[in-house]
């Protein structure tokens, strides 16, 4: 016989289950990916504020400086005059290289290493120069 039709659904019904359906939000990659990066800013500085809230002896100065490689041609009091108002600073706002321009600027004074040792250290490594020949 012939082929059944279907039976259009009623205008009302059609409304019904439009209804029922849930409603999704489709938001484009670029507001996803703002939002996701925006996330993790905002989680970053979180994290810097605790740290610098809860780690109290970052905002502590230098208490301690320790001189390496003296001893030859400089001293260590001689060094330790020429860095001590750099040293005052809280331990991460010591200015390494002024350190390190200050002692390199010595006499005899061939390579410096400074780097900052936790928790209230600075470290001053000194190779002197060597004499190659001696007049007289």
């Amino acid at each position: 016989m012939g082929a059944s039709r279907r039976k259009k659904p009623q205008p009302q019904a059609r409304r019904l289950a439009e209804a029922r359906r849930p409603v999704r939000m489709v938001l484009p990659g670029w507001v996803r990916a703002g939002g996701l990066v925006m996330l993790m800013l905002c989680a970053l500085m979180l994290l810097g504020y605790g740290l610098y809230r809860w780690v109290p002896a970052a905002h502590e100065p230098v208490r301690v400086v320790d001189i390496r490689g003296t001893g030859g041609h400089v001293s260590e009091a001689e060094v330790r005059q020429v860095v001590a108002d750099l040293v005052q600073a809280p331990f991460f706002a010591v200015d390494l290289r002024a350190i390190e321009q200050r002692v390199r600027a010595l006499p005899w004074v061939y390579r410096v290493s400074v780097r900052r040792l936790w928790p209230d250290t600075v470290r001053i490594s000194i190779s002197e120069q060597q004499a190659v020949a001696r007049w007289g």
